[in-house]
This record gives structure tokens, sequence and C-alpha cells, in this order.
């Protein structure tokens, strides 16, 4: 792993940038050097002992305090008061991506409530997002190590998102870099009459 979930410097020299004729889908921001100084440390030494051998975690209460810090220090308290009743997160999960590797067009299961919160580590890429009725409207975030990106609203509901298999990333407007290993930490909360479910 790493010495810094932040990446190389290389990693952070571009700007996000929409690569379509599309405007920003409703209820997307974006949060760079979200992750404060305090929960490096703590944050990498709970990834190396819990997701070396894993390629995904799957996190439900007792939440592990370091995840909780994250979900406290790293998410503006207005978001979660207006989208999880000022709580922090109950759900998670950490994925692990090697190199080249993506994720396909989706959009998160409904059982979570409206807000949905990814921390990035490690390695820069870019996240799609394409409206499911319009596929054309598309529109393209590129996540810096550190980053925290918010889903609510239209977001959330009416467009999907992906991540492309590739070991390049980039367009002419970001500039181009090769993707490290990344790991991402999606924070959620459950709806109240889904709580119940397995």
């Amino acid at each position: 792993m790493p010495d810094s979930l932040f990446g190389s410097d290389s990693e952070t020299e571009s700007i996000n940038e929409d690569v379509s004729s599309s405007e920003s889908p409703a209820g997307l921001e974006y949060i760079p050097n979200a992750l404060s100084e305090e929960l490096v440390e703590p944050l990498m030494e709970y990834l190396a002992e819990n997701i070396a051998n894993h390629q995904q975690l799957h996190l439900f209460p007792p939440i592990p305090s370091v995840i909780l810090d994250v979900s406290r220090l790293c998410i503006p308290q207005p978001w979660k008061d207006k989208f999880w009743h000022g709580r922090e997160m109950e759900a998670g999960i950490i994925q692990k991506y090697e190199i080249g590797q993506g994720i396909g067009w989706h959009v998160d299961l409904d059982r979570f409530t409206d807000g949905v919160a990814i921390l990035s580590l490690l390695s820069a890429t870019t996240l799609s997002f394409r409206h499911v009725k319009d596929r054309a409207r598309r529109w393209n975030v590129k996540l810096e190590p550190g980053s925290v990106v918010l889903i609510s609203g239209e977001a959330r509901y009416e467009w999907e998102h992906s991540i492309e298999g590739k070991d390049w990333d980039g367009s002419e407007g970001t500039g181009w870099w090769k993707r490290g290993r990344r790991i991402s930490v999606t924070m959620r909360r459950v709806r109240d009459d889904r709580k119940t479910e397995s």
C-alpha cells in the first residue's frame, strides 16, 4: 500500500472537467482535500489490517470508530442535516480497485436513503454519470485522492454512475494519468422501512 492516502503529486495536478455538452446533475457535489490530516494515519492502519486480503468490505453497525470519524469530519454537517437527519453514516462499503479495474453502470440500491458520500483514496479516477432516460446526457468528475463526492436528489435517482476499466485515465482538458490502486469508502444510511431486511 502506498505511503500516502493522497497518492502522488502527479495525480492531483488537473481539475474536474465536463467532457460532454450536458449540465452537471443536480445534487452532485465535489469536495477536494476532504480528508483531514488527523485521520490519515488511523485510516491507513485500519485499511492495512482489514482490506489487504479482500476486494470489498461491507460495513454495518457497529461501524468502526475510524470510519465514523471519516463521516464526522469529511462530510459537511449541513448536508448530513438535510439528507441524514443530522446523523452519521450507518452502512458502508470499502472497495479496493486494482490498476485498470472499474465498476459498471448502476444506481445505488433503493434500500438506502437519499444522500450517498464517497471518499476516494490512493489514486485519481474518473467517475462518469449518464441520465437513465437520456443516455446522451453525460457528466464526468475526476475524483482526486482525499476527495469526497456527494450524490443526492436527481444525481442519486435519475442518473447512473460508473468507472470505466482502463489503465490510463483523463482527457485533453484534465490531462492524462496512469491509474494506480484505488480504495473508495462509500457511506450511506438505510431507509427506516428497510432496516429489517437481512
